[in-house]
């Protein structure tokens, strides 16, 4: 080993050297993350969402539960109301889910080569946009790697990420990674993120201030190896408190499992747009 590196090494604090191990744990699990993101594109699902809303004291003041279809229609995801409050849908509803695809389906049969190509690269750019501010995290913060851990029988590391002082985010979008501090569970052997933790250290606002999440407030996520070659999103926790449209207070505590992963592959087709 050259000299040079050799002194580096030894001149180096081990706070230092830990924190940059830490911080190739992390970019690692973000490189993942970036590919899991990509492929989630073939892959359809079911999702049921618990919203409750809760009071000033944290008491429960009305829940609704609804179970949503993803599938894949003609190059983007289409969304298809199934279950609401854990009941078949009522005629009414039924009516407007049916509506709403057919004027989906109405409408991209007859659009053009040329229309359907630049509707699916928007798509496409949109969807990458979603999730292409993660790529700062190795960057945005400073780490510490704790003790490891095991979760869901896989050896994990598990390391804090407190918000680094003076970074400069490249994207708008990353800018709320200044005001959160989080918490990875990362799978040791994939570089996968198993689970991770969010804590909001200061009001963000989204939407041109439409809504404001507020600081303490707490979002996790949990995720499993699907078809045994991607990572996706197994469940998700959110209790927020905050303000929509600067006025109205809301206390809400989301809660939202997805299950029912298939792999859709191009020769699906839509056989008839008439009720299921």
């Amino acid at each position: 080993m050259p000299m040079l590196m050799l002194a580096t090494m030894f001149l180096t604090p081990p706070s230092i050297l830990a924190q940059d191990l830490a911080r190739e744990i992390v970019r690692r699990g973000t490189l993942k993350d970036q590919l899991n993101w990509q492929l989630a594109r073939n892959y359809t699902y079911i999702r049921r969402t618990v919203e409750r809303e809760l009071d000033s004291n944290g008491q429960v003041k009305s829940t609704e539960t609804k179970t949503v279809e993803v599938s894949i229609l003609y190059g983007e995801r289409y969304r298809r109301l199934i279950r609401k409050n854990d009941q078949a849908l009522d005629s009414s509803d039924e009516e407007k889910e049916q509506n709403k695809l057919n004027k989906f389906v109405e409408e991209r049969e007859h659009e053009s080569e040329q229309a359907k190509a630049k509707r699916v690269e928007k798509v496409a750019r949109e969807r990458e946009k979603q999730r292409e501010f993660l790529k700062e995290v190795p960057d945005a913060f400073d780490f510490k790697q704790l003790a490891d851990d095991v979760v869901d029988g896989k050896p994990v590391f598990v390391i804090e990420a407190a918000p680094k002082p003076g970074y400069a985010p490249q994207l708008d979008e990353a800018k709320i990674l200044k005001k959160v501090r989080a918490k990875f569970w990362i799978d040791k052997f994939e570089y996968q993120w198993v689970k991770a933790e969010v804590e909001t250290l200061d009001t963000i606002a989204f939407g041109y201030f439409l809504v404001r999440v507020e600081r303490g407030s707490h979002f996790a996520f949990e995720q499993m190896r699907v078809n045994n070659e991607i990572w996706l999103p197994k469940h998700q926790h959110q209790a927020i408190a905050g303000r929509i449209g600067l006025v109205k207070k809301v206390r809400m505590d989301v809660d939202v499992t997805y299950s029912s992963y298939r792999k859709f592959t191009s020769d699906s087709k839509i056989i008839s747009i008439e009720a299921k």
